[in-house]
């Protein structure tokens, strides 16, 4: 992986080849240099080292499960399902339970009348019982490596990061105050060992930026300038599920959207409307995101640590307060908590520092924005409520607890 980060492709591969033949039966090896063939060929590379290893080890369920997964983002749904469903039932053998679990929510969130799955079993040469959807196909466009760069103009002084919107959430009335949280051990049930691909050709040009799944499982908030102009979105929560997304609403007076899916992730983590509370100063500002992709990756999200600066934006802006955590392009829209778990805003942008210098001949420190709180609910079209009383959790918890509701956006023109 680091080969191929830095170009060296040839060496990477050779690597992960001489892996495979010392290790010809390990379920593991054959994932990764599946994975590695399909970011680098596209997913029909991924379904042929698989399905070869899938014939000598047909008891690997992670090999199933993945096969899965390219054989989904290739557009063969039938064979994609199939071979789900075969995952499902080798987790059960092992008593994996949890992840059975996530095989049966994905399987029900995309054949819920079991079309598929009956004419996998009817074979491939039987007409469908029921016409099958298209296969969702990612615009042609010009061949480029990702990026996370914004095309929306700015002002000098403010340097944008892509990020999501949010939308209107359920009236359901808000839930009690909780006890303090008990610390987390593991992973959440529903996590994927291995992330679902994200459907858009290998290289093609695509906006990412980072969101936060509201209350009611099917809204997302991020920042207005991620999806500006793009037709084609897709989202991925911190343990793997991939949704398409569609954009609901947008905000005339703050750089916010919001993004609705058709089927909430399979964990129901969300984001209750009374934890979003307005940052205070010297209150702990934690972001969580996804920054640049192509450098870091893109399969879980980031966490930067620091703290409510001052309770206003640049010039005084009474809807962005200032945070000294750190934010890089693809930030944009992703969540920034404290460490009672509240959402105190979300990532928006940071100080143009080298445009201030250029202008002013003044290096002034770094210093990152975010939407406030208060800024989210009005958007929402709802009303603050009193702040619920909770323990403060270490970081560690914390990620674990906020992984299933950050998302990735990726989204195209």
């Amino acid at each position: 992986i680091a080969d191929q980060r830095v170009g060296h492709g040839a060496e990477a591969l050779a690597r992960l080849r001489k892996l495979q033949k010392d290790r010809p039966d390990s379920e593991d090896v054959a994932i990764v240099l599946a994975r590695y063939l399909a970011q680098q060929n596209g997913p029909n590379a991924g379904i042929a080292e698989l399905e070869g290893f899938s014939s000598r080890v047909p008891t690997a369920a992670g090999a199933q499960d993945m096969l899965g997964q390219f054989l989904w983002a290739a557009g063969r749904k039938q064979d994609a399902v199939l071979a789900r469903v075969l995952a499902k039932e080798l987790y059960e053998a092992r008593n994996q339970t949890g992840r059975a679990e996530a095989m049966a929510a994905w399987l029900k969130a995309v054949d819920p009348n079991g079309q598929y799955e009956r004419q996998a079993a009817r074979g491939p040469d039987a007409p469908p019982t029921v016409a099958a959807p298209p296969a969702v196909a990612a615009p042609q466009a010009e061949v480029a490596p990702p990026v996370e760069a914004d095309t929306a103009p700015a002002p000098s002084v403010l340097a944008p990061i892509p990020t999501l919107r949010a939308g209107p959430s359920s009236d359901e009335p808000p839930p009690p105050a909780a006890a303090p949280r008990p610390a987390i051990k593991s992973m959440p049930i529903a996590a994927l060992a291995h992330p679902e691909p994200l459907p858009f050709a290998p290289g093609s040009m695509m906006m990412t930026g980072s969101g936060v799944v509201l209350e009611g499982g099917r809204q997302i908030i991020t920042n207005r300038h991620v999806i500006e102009g793009m037709t084609v979105v897709y989202v991925r929560n911190g343990t793997g599920h991939v949704r398409r997304a569609h954009v609901a609403k947008v905000s005339s007076e703050d750089d916010l959207a919001l993004l609705e899916i058709d089927s909430p992730f399979p964990e129901g983590a969300v984001m209750p409307l009374s934890a979003i509370v307005e940052p205070a100063p010297g209150r702990s500002a934690i972001a969580m995101g996804y920054p640049m992709i192509s450098v870091f990756g893109d399969e879980q999200p980031s966490l930067t640590e620091g703290i409510v600066a001052k309770t206003s934006g640049l010039g005084d802006d009474p809807g962005t307060f200032e945070m000294t955590a750190k934010l890089n392009k693809g930030n944009s829209g992703g969540p920034i908590f404290d460490k009672r778990g509240h959402l105190i805003g979300v990532a928006v942008g940071k100080v143009d520092t080298a445009g201030i210098y250029k202008e002013s001949g003044t290096m002034v420190e770094d210093m990152n924005l975010g939407i406030k709180g208060g800024r989210i609910l009005h958007f929402l079209g709802k009303t603050p409520t009193p702040e619920t009383a909770s323990a403060e959790m270490n970081l560690e918890d914390l990620y674990q607890e906020m992984l299933p509701r950050a998302v990735l956006v990726a989204a195209q023109k």
